[in-house]
């Protein structure tokens, strides 16, 4: 009994404490996508609309046609 208390409260110490994971710093990018798929022709399209001009440059984008 002993032993399972000890390792009990060993282990809720180690988790205590650990330090919080820091944030990283870079650009902030608020971004709202659409995706929408038309099941009668099968054609596809994706909106990306943010607050940053140039979002194109930081969003995931496909070719068409390949």
């Amino acid at each position: 009994m002993w032993f399972i208390f000890t390792l009990i409260t060993s282990f809720s110490l180690s988790v205590n404490g650990q330090q919080p994971l820091a944030w990283e710093s870079g650009p902030e990018f608020n971004t709202f996508s659409i995706v929408a798929i038309d099941p009668n022709t099968g054609e596809s399209g994706v909106v990306v609309t943010s607050r940053v001009p140039c979002v194109g440059n930081a969003v995931t984008w496909v070719r068409p046609g390949v």
